[in-house]
């Protein structure tokens, strides 16, 4: 099916091959280099030995040079200072070829690299069928809450891990066939294959500010359309965030002060406010609608398009384009603009119905 898929996610596929191959290069080239020198320390061995000693011979007395398994030497070398000279140099330039590339194959296979391997195959993948999507960078205590809102809210995610046990909750707790990619966010190709061109935006939840804001840049390069929320650590980062093309920045230790502070002083309030922004476990909540260029209401009144007869949403504030303002509420003589944010208090589904009208096909 690759042949119907855009040129952004033929470009995506493409990366996903070349991941492949960067995940096993180092155990092809060191294998490599152990074949040259197993042959040569054999080759060695034979000349050594002046047509003496049988290949059969020479390359079991390479491999367990090269091994250290321990057997007695093959060839009585009491008086042949040369070939014990040479098996030391077989030992200082082969062993340590020899360790990296079995321990890493084991490491591949049994720890789960192998297993990965797959798993990223199967998931980028999936995420090559995405567009419009939200990448999620870290899913630790802040981004699995981000991972599951995002999913209640209906939203397409791609989610990027790299560590096994976080993996493996997700896999089971999770709802839905949601992509999580094993890798480092911090790599561009890591972030390609989760289809970072055709995506909507990216938030960036990782334990470390410095990590955090590597993912800013190297997002903001490759899709520079991209909004990106990210976490910091240090209320004293956030400038930084921002100064690199954050879009909006969440400062943990600021927001959870004043939420402590703000639950004291206003609690039925702040539980009310929290309940309608939380899409988990929440039959209404407060979302953005943003009026189309082609939309049938540019120019209308609100009181003109008798909006309760299509929906029971509430439209309770909305800010112009190229302001910071919210004006609420909205009166009966509100004029709709091009690109107009409508903060919106509705289900799910009255939201689906309310975005359907004012961008979809004229009704009236």
């Amino acid at each position: 099916m690759i042949q119907f898929l855009g040129k952004s996610r033929k470009n995506q596929i493409e990366v996903q091959r070349k991941w492949y191959k960067k995940e096993i290069r180092r155990i092809i080239y060191s294998l490599i280099i152990l074949t040259f020198i197993f042959f040569g320390g054999t080759l060695g061995y034979y000349i050594l030995g002046k047509g003496e000693w049988s290949l059969i011979d020479c390359a079991y007395m390479t491999f367990i040079t090269l091994s250290t398994i321990g057997y007695s030497e093959v060839f009585d070398l009491h008086n042949r200072p040369e070939v014990r000279i040479y098996t030391m140099f077989i030992i200082v330039f082969g062993l340590g070829t020899f360790a990296y590339y079995f321990s890493h194959l084991v490491s591949y296979i049994v720890e789960g690299d192998l297993k990965n391997f797959f798993w990223n195959r199967k998931m980028i993948k999936n995420s090559a069928k995405l567009s419009n999507h939200i990448i999620v960078c870290g899913a630790g205590k802040t981004g699995v809450n981000v991972i599951e809102e995002l999913i209640a809210s209906k939203k397409d995610v791609v989610v990027i891990e790299n560590r096994d046990e976080i993996i493996d909750y997700l896999k089971n707790e999770l709802t839905g066939n949601i992509p999580i990619i094993f890798g480092d966010a911090t790599d561009d190709d890591i972030l390609l294959s989760a289809g970072i061109k055709s995506a909507y935006g990216l938030i960036s939840s990782l334990p470390d500010d410095k990590d955090n804001i590597y993912v800013v840049i190297t997002a903001k390069s490759l899709n520079p359309n991209l909004k990106i929320i990210t976490k910091s650590i240090e209320p004293k980062t956030v400038k930084k965030f921002y100064s690199i093309g954050a879009d909006y920045v969440v400062s943990s230790k600021q927001i959870g002060g004043i939420r402590m502070a703000t639950q004291m002083t206003s609690p039925i309030a702040v539980s009310f406010v929290e309940t309608l922004i939380s899409h988990k476990d929440n039959k209404h909540a407060i979302d953005v609608v943003v009026i189309s260029k082609n939309s049938h209401v540019i120019g209308k009144k609100l009181g003109e398009i008798k909006l309760r007869k299509y929906t029971k949403a509430l439209i309770l504030a909305y800010k112009e384009e190229n302001t910071n303002n919210y004006n609420l509420p909205p009166s009966s003589s509100t004029i709709f603009e091009k690109n107009m944010e409508l903060i919106v208090l509705a289900s799910i589904d009255e939201f689906e119905k309310l975005d359907n009208y004012i961008n979809g096909e004229n009704n009236e």
